[in-house]
């Protein structure tokens, strides 16, 4: 991690795939592979070279197939400032009023396909870590 953290740093792209439940939950792990004295650094680091984190997750449909949710999680100001606070938590509710930036995260997906009749309630609420995620993007 710290390789590529300091390769971003000097302009080299860095691609990295991670198993997480859509691009929020991406940006914690990154900083728990230091120790707690770098995780700031890290962050910081994190925080600044940054360009987007785009998740994709298959959901069964309602027709026994399985559909794809995704949603990219574009690294604005308000984003980049949570990173580097560790405020990642927060990130979601920020994202909310992004969707006429294009920056839709994967639960705003999940809760558009349930609207759709694509997925079932429970089947959105499963990808989308629980029912109160879910609710927040159907009310959003």
């Amino acid at each position: 991690m710290r390789i590529a953290l300091t390769a971003a740093e000097t302009w080299h792209l860095v691609l990295a795939t991670t198993h997480t439940h859509g691009g929020v939950k991406a940006v914690e792990p990154a900083a728990s592979f230091f120790e707690d004295g770098e995780r700031g650094w890290a962050r910081g680091i994190l925080g600044a070279v940054l360009n987007c984190i785009f998740a994709q997750l298959r959901v069964p449909s309602t027709e026994g197939l399985r559909v794809l949710a995704d949603g990219p999680l574009v690294n604005t100001p308000a984003v980049r400032q949570h990173i580097v606070d560790n405020r990642v938590s927060h990130i979601s509710k920020l994202s909310s009023r992004g969707q006429q930036d294009g920056k839709i995260l994967i639960q705003q997906a999940l809760a558009r396909q349930a609207r759709e009749g694509l997925i079932t309630r429970g089947a959105g609420e499963y990808a989308a870590e629980g029912p109160e995620t879910l609710d927040r993007a159907l009310a959003g």
